[in-house]
């Protein structure tokens, strides 16, 4: 596993539709976000999931994500829809290639071994996953993530 380090100089504005619970049920959020996007006159550019908390600290009925596109930034928000932020700074990331269940292996990769030995330090922003492809395009195997953990400025 390769990671590296991005500096994202703006932040990017996402339409997204919220999550509560088990961050394996976040599905359902992107299944509203998609039947809502489905119904509008544009592609969402890009497509990302937000995680707020540490599911090793978090009970999973109270853990909070959001499911988001990239859209104009003009667009009207559906029902239960709100606007959110990728905050500018620096990531480290690293691109996950397979089934969204065995994303797990990557993410304890990342903060038991990447993240302890890096000298780096983690900040308190949420975690991001961007989707690079989908089931719609490949088949598990060939799935596309990449896992943003927000970094302290340098």
């Amino acid at each position: 596993m390769h990671v590296t380090i991005r500096q994202l100089d703006k932040a990017i504005s996402l339409v997204c539709c919220p999550h509560r619970g088990p961050y394996r049920q976040i599905g359902q959020a992107f299944d509203a976000l998609d039947s809502w996007t489905s119904g509008q006159a544009f592609e969402p550019a890009r497509v990302f999931a937000l995680y707020y908390d540490d599911p090793s600290a978090t009970p999973p009925e109270a853990l909070h994500s959001a499911a988001g596109v990239v859209l104009p930034a003009d667009t009207p928000l559906g029902e239960g829809l709100e606007r959110a932020e990728i905050p500018s700074g620096r990531y480290a990331v690293l691109l996950h290639k397979g089934p969204y269940p065995a994303l797990e292996v990557s993410y304890r990769w990342l903060f038991e071994q990447w993240l302890p030995n890096s000298g780096e330090t983690q900040i308190d922003a949420p975690c991001i996953e961007e989707y690079l492809n989908t089931l719609h395009d490949v088949a598990p195997q060939e799935l596309l993530t990449e896992i943003w953990v927000p970094l302290q400025a340098r």
